[in-house]
Formats: C-alpha cells, sequence, structure tokens
C-alpha cells in the first residue's frame, strides 16, 4: 500500500496524506513564530509549578513512549534540561505573573 501499486486511487491517496503532513509542519512552524516575542524563546510560557501538577498518566505514558521510540528517549531529556535552564534564566518558559 504504500509504494502506491494499487492505482490512481492509492496514488491520490499518498498525495494527499503527503500534502496534510506538509500543510501541518509549515502551519506548525507559522504558529510558533507568530507566537515569539522579541528576545525569548519561542517556547509556550508554563504555568506556575505546572511540573509538579502533571497528571500521573502522563508519568506512566511517558517512559512507555521512551522504550518504544528509542529516539524520543534521547531527545526528551534533553527538552526538559532546556526548559529548566530557560526557566531559571527568565526566558521563554517562564512561569505566568
Amino acid at each position: 500500500f504504500h509504494r502506491g501499486e494499487f492505482g490512481w486511487w492509492n496514488q491520490a491517496l499518498l498525495a494527499l496524506f503527503g500534502v496534510g503532513v506538509l500543510f501541518s509542519l509549515v502551519t506548525g512552524w507559522i504558529m510558533v513564530w507568530k507566537r515569539k516575542r522579541a528576545g525569548l524563546a519561542a517556547l509556550p510560557q508554563l504555568q506556575a509549578r505546572a511540573w509538579g501538577t502533571a497528571p500521573w498518566p502522563l508519568w506512566v505514558i511517558t517512559p512507555a513512549l521512551m522504550w518504544l521510540m528509542p529516539l524520543f528517549l534521547a531527545t526528551a531529556p534533553v527538552v526538559a534540561v532546556i526548559e529548566v535552564v530557560l526557566s531559571r534564566r527568565g526566558g521563554g518558559a517562564r512561569a505566568a505573573e
């Protein structure tokens, strides 16, 4: 199916899927840059004590995702460290005042 060997309808479906992925990528970056404020990282502001109020399923799902997707295992801690550094520095991930 993914090779498009089932006729024109399969090709059209794959093309539609590809256009949808590209649309999601482009509009996602547009949204990030529209909310970016000058001099700050393009990250959303965290609410006060956001890490401590995460629901318990998040703490179960995250390790499962890390086990299933090794790339997530490599990038999730990096993102967490960046969040902590920026929040302590007073950057884009500051706690809401």
